[in-house]
């Protein structure tokens, strides 16, 4: 069984990948591989629970057609190695701290100064931000769960309710809370900014 833990960048994702391994044991691995900050980091590795894998390496139909969880990440929008079958936990984060975060990240990590503008407007990997909320809120998954992640500090337990064999099942509460929360099929609203209008 396969679990796409999907996202626009900058979301969340490795966030939920080390809440899923710290609280389940559940280790995953990347479409992406995550060569140049997780792959390489031992720390950052086990934390997560990061197990190498890519897209080139991946034996996607044998980890459908397994018993077994497999919990891959995934930067892409709907695309055609994934199946309708598959279960996918789509994570949003609100556009401007993606964006800007992103923005940091390709500063910090791999030495390029991108314009903020070039981010915002898709001119990088993964589109715009816009444009993966779409696509992943118009795909036609059978087992489709959208979470807002946001910068709170609710201090209640973030898996209440779940458990490995609800993942599995698809039968978990409705709300995964403390930094993540479950939304409705819709596209997920955020607060607006201070100082602006709405």
């Amino acid at each position: 069984m396969i679990i796409w833990l999907a996202s626009y960048p900058r979301s969340g994702n490795t966030y939920v990948r080390a809440v899923l391994h710290h609280y389940f044991g559940l280790q995953s691995c990347s479409m992406h591989g995550d060569r140049r900050d997780i792959e390489e980091n031992e720390a950052l590795r086990h934390l997560v629970g990061h197990v190498p894998g890519n897209r080139r390496s991946l034996n996607l139909q044998a980890l459908r057609d397994s018993d077994d969880i497999t919990i891959i990440k995934t930067h892409d929008v709907p695309s055609n190695y994934m199946s309708v079958e598959d279960t996918v936990f789509y994570i949003v984060r609100d556009g401007r701290d993606a964006t800007v975060s992103l923005q940091r990240h390709a500063r910090d990590f791999a030495d390029q100064e991108v314009p903020l503008q070039d981010i915002i407007a898709g001119k990088r990997n993964f589109g715009f931000w816009g444009n993966h909320i779409v696509q992943w809120h118009d795909a036609d998954f059978r087992r489709i769960h959208s979470f807002r992640f946001f910068e709170g500090s609710e201090a209640r337990s973030p898996c209440k309710g779940l458990s490995a064999r609800r993942l599995q099942s698809g039968c978990y509460e409705s709300k995964i809370t403390w930094r993540i929360e479950q939304t409705s099929r819709g596209v997920p609203s955020f607060p607006a900014a201070e100082g602006s209008a709405g």
